[in-house]
């Protein structure tokens, strides 16, 4: 909740020269905490290399998925996605996407294996899961058509939730495909607020967006998200004063989560600098309440302060 990522980074190394090698759950565990830890400060090279060899050290042991030993069985699921977006931190999106398929090929073998792997749904839901990743993939690197196949074949293969949901209607928008997810969804489910307002805001239609925006943020006064799509939507309709108050709001509910959202703090910037003649000064007055709250692995450019 501090995010002290290095300080998480330093106590896992010094517990994993602790932890007796009987335990290699708990050896997993620490792994995963010392990547992820790396990864959030932005140390890729770093995180990458101990990565790889984790997994050259594991692959030593000749350990395979179809393996019945108990060390594979502890291996942790995000560990294995740990390994995927090693490709990543190297810059190898291609690469990613295939560790990607890879992992869903893993979990759909283990799903047949519920004595050895458990519960089988939940290497389904695992599955689903990285699907949403590779859907994201494919749209950073533009591929919208390949992100829609994606997305709507979950939706029509797997139970519906807000998350998958608002995945594809994100999507649909993005790529300019606007009927597509109401006519993707079963029994003619309706779309929740969140993504009624994204279509609203697709369409140019701020007052509709601004009205449902602020009715999630009454029901939810930590949607983040929602503070941010408000801020868009009073943006496009020309209040700028409005949209700033409205980030202010979001930045003093909740100031630990508002601060490691980069997105949010560059935005809330974007605005300061609408306001040219108190930029500086609220930019600074950010910087100081970023220091205070956002911790480790925060880029000082998502602040857009002049160097100079």
């Amino acid at each position: 909740m501090g995010n002290s990522w290095r300080a998480l980074a330093t106590i896992a190394h010094e517990k994993l020269l602790r932890t007796p090698q009987l335990a290699p759950g708990e050896i997993f565990n620490l792994w995963c905490l010392r990547l992820s830890s790396l990864a959030r400060m932005r140390l890729f090279n770093q995180a990458a290399a101990e990565c790889t060899n984790l997994w050259a050290m594991l692959d030593s042991f000749h350990i395979t998925d179809h393996s019945h030993d108990p060390i594979n069985a502890t291996v942790p699921f995000e560990l294995w996605l740990l390994r995927a977006r090693a490709k990543l931190w190297m810059n190898d999106a291609y690469g990613y996407l295939d560790e990607l398929a890879s992992l869903i090929r893993i979990c759909k073998r283990r799903a047949k294996n519920p004595t050895v792997f458990g519960d089988p749904i939940l290497w389904k839901d695992h599955a689903c899961r990285i699907h949403l990743l590779i859907a994201g993939q494919l749209l950073d690197l533009e591929d919208f058509q390949g992100a829609r196949k994606i997305l709507n074949g979950l939706l029509s293969s797997t139970p519906l939730s807000e998350t998958l949901i608002l995945a594809a209607e994100r999507t649909n928008f993005q790529s300019g495909h606007m009927e597509s997810v109401q006519q993707s969804l079963n029994g003619g489910l309706s779309m929740n607020g969140l993504g009624s307002a994204l279509r609203a805001i697709a369409e140019g239609r701020w007052g509709d967006a601004v009205t449902t925006l602020q009715a999630l943020i009454a029901q939810d006064t930590g949607n983040l998200m929602a503070y941010n799509n408000l801020a868009v939507a009073l943006l496009g309709s020309g209040q700028v004063e409005e949209a700033t108050r409205t980030l202010e709001q979001a930045l003093k509910t909740s100031p630990s989560a508002f601060l490691v959202a980069e997105p949010l703090i560059f935005n809330l910037a974007t605005l300061y600098e609408l306001r040219s003649s108190t930029a500086s000064i609220k930019k600074h007055e950010l910087l100081v309440e970023a220091a205070r709250w956002s911790g480790d692995g925060i880029r000082g450019t998502c602040l857009k302060l002049s160097t100079s």
